[in-house]
């Protein structure tokens, strides 16, 4: 079975559970290509690589915290890790897409500020000579702030405001 996996000669090797690396993998990483890697069934922090026609141990960050689990502890953690690693992909992927909408509203509203700035108007209005009586000015474009403050009058007036 074909593993995904990049190769780095300062960290060791990564995998979808992370790196793993000691200093025998990182020595041997300047001279060798991987040829296989296997996972250890009975403890998932070990990893064994074959570089240079030698098996080596690599070892992941959590193989001290996962010494002191119990062996039902391992076997969930085991168990588990394929939903937590699709987990944090679909929240990776949220957070993202909000990411990306909150630039796209704000890249939206900096054009729109700047498309409708009293000063921009002005200047196409003058550079018009105010021949267009179409033309936005200052007066009659729409101010959102302003509509508010209407809307607020306006319920004042009805007395629906609480």
């Amino acid at each position: 079975m074909d593993v995904k996996k990049s190769i780095n000669p300062q960290r060791g090797v990564r995998t979808e559970e992370g790196y793993f690396t000691s200093d025998e993998l990182i020595y041997a990483l300047r001279f060798h290509d991987v040829e296989e890697l296997r996972s250890d069934c009975e403890d998932p922090t070990i990893l064994r690589v074959l570089i240079g026609g030698r098996w080596l141990k690599a070892f992941h960050s959590r193989v001290q915290s996962m010494a002191l689990l119990s062996q039902p502890q391992k076997l969930f953690d085991l168990m588990y890790a394929p939903i937590r690693r699709a987990e944090t992909r679909v929240r990776a992927e949220v957070i993202g897409r909000k990411r990306h909408t909150r630039l796209e509203l704000a890249n939206f509203a900096t054009a729109s500020a700047s498309q409708g700035s009293p000063n921009e108007l002005q200047q196409a209005k003058v550079g018009a000579q105010a021949s267009d009586p179409d033309l936005p000015t200052s007066e009659n474009f729409p101010n959102p702030r302003r509509a508010l403050w209407d809307d607020l009058a306006l319920c004042d007036e009805r007395g629906t405001r609480a």
